[in-house]
């Protein structure tokens, strides 16, 4: 594994996002497959909030809880869409910088959950779930919230580490199962929520069915885990997941830095590529340079 698989997975968050920002709460008739398409650019608080984690990650080289908080203050204007409990725990951050949240149930941990997967090994699951809560606790802290993110963590780790469609699903199981153990305890067990959808030998479109068009942690998670089920490729999973509606942004980017990191860059569309390529994207008022962000975020991996 080298920079170039989590160049990738970087390009892959962040075309996910795009590809689902046009169909962001719409449901599945309102969309139609062959109007998915990457017609261009425009990222939401998916790809914002994650760019601040990986910067956050080169600088301390570590997942510094109040560095995180403080950058994302900062960068609090540029965050669009930003999520209801993200939103709220901001502005308790914004009084008190060691606010840790004891609430929310959303996705919002899950969706910035890849740079941990970035910087950490996944054979080394239990530092990753210990990662994922201290980056989630900023605004989501409860079990099932906690859970997401260790599951997209991992997996993205472990597709990285070049290991099957099956590993890399195993591994998400066992990391959601981690994550339960922190956090406030509300009663819903993403890791039985998982196994359940993933034994279901039903379509993922016959599946999504029976989700509400949610931005829960308990509904998207389950459907990305159950795209990779379907061993499509980058293209064809993210189109399948943006056609289902409801969250598209959010489910699209997971999936996106997961198969990213799966496939490397020849498994993404090279006029997807192109499009990120002519992004300007500022984090603490500097421009980024996503190659090398890569190049750093391996050489932590690494250490």
């Amino acid at each position: 594994m080298n920079e170039e698989r989590i160049l990738a997975s970087i390009y892959g968050l962040l075309i996910g996002d795009a590809l689902g920002e046009p169909f962001e709460g719409l449901n599945r008739e309102s969309i139609g497959r062959d109007r998915v398409n990457l017609r261009g650019i425009k990222l939401t608080d998916d790809s914002i909030l994650s760019l601040i984690v990986a910067s956050s990650l080169i600088e301390k080289k570590r997942v510094d809880r109040k560095d995180i908080a403080r950058s994302m203050l900062k960068n609090r204007s540029f965050i669009v869409r930003m999520g209801p409990t993200t939103s709220s725990a901001l502005s308790h951050i914004e009084r008190n910088i060691e606010y840790i949240s004891k609430e929310g149930t959303t996705n919002g941990a899950a969706m910035r959950a890849p740079p941990i997967g970035w910087i950490i090994e996944s054979h080394n699951i239990k530092k990753i779930c210990e990662s994922a809560y201290l980056s989630s606790s900023i605004t989501h802290g409860t079990d099932v919230a906690i859970s997401g993110a260790c599951a997209v963590a991992e997996a993205v780790s472990t597709a990285l580490d070049g290991y099957s469609r099956e590993r890399i699903i195993e591994n998400a199981l066992n990391a959601a199962e981690i994550g339960e153990r922190y956090g406030v305890k509300i009663g819903y067990r993403l890791r039985k929520r998982l196994g359940e959808i993933l034994e279901d030998e039903r379509s993922l479109e016959e599946i999504a069915k029976e989700f509400c068009y949610s931005i829960e942690t308990i509904d998207t998670v389950p459907l990305v885990m159950a795209s990779l089920e379907e061993r499509k490729n980058f293209k064809e999973t993210l189109i399948d997941l943006v056609s289902l509606g409801g969250d598209t942004d959010t489910m699209a980017a997971i999936a996106g830095s997961i198969l990213g990191a799966e496939g490397g860059l020849k498994g993404i569309p090279k006029e997807w590529i192109k499009k990120v390529d002519r992004l300007t994207v500022r984090i603490n008022e500097r421009e980024l340079d996503l190659k090398e962000m890569a190049k750093k975020l391996f050489e932590i991996r690494i250490l």
